[in-house]
């Protein structure tokens, strides 16, 4: 009876361990179209965690395949992105955000 369960507690702790994520860092860049955004809240709410692109609207944040960002500013719309392994293939991952008063 103890080997069964101490051969059950193993099991499944190899299964928790393997179903586990590998973070690695997405760096980018936020424009609008032409010019680059400074102070956009790049958040991931699938790890809970953020970052702010600077003044070249670069920025980096730990994400992995399947993680949803959500890039927001004021006076730009929102955007939700979910993050493909194609994602973190490429050397600069780009987004861009439109106006608001794009919208008139």
């Amino acid at each position: 009876m103890k080997l069964k369960l101490l051969l059950f507690f193993l099991f499944f702790s190899i299964f928790c361990i393997s179903q586990e994520k590998s973070l690695k860092v997405l760096k980018g860049v936020v424009s609008n179209y032409s010019n680059a955004i400074e102070g956009v809240t790049v958040s991931n709410i699938t790890e809970k965690t953020f970052a702010v692109s600077d003044e070249a609207g670069h920025f980096s944040i730990y994400a992995s395949a399947g993680s949803i960002l959500v890039f927001s500013s004021i006076g730009y719309e929102s955007k939700e992105i979910i993050l493909s392994t194609e994602d973190f293939i490429n050397s600069s991952f780009k987004v861009v955000l439109r106006n608001k008063s794009d919208q008139l």
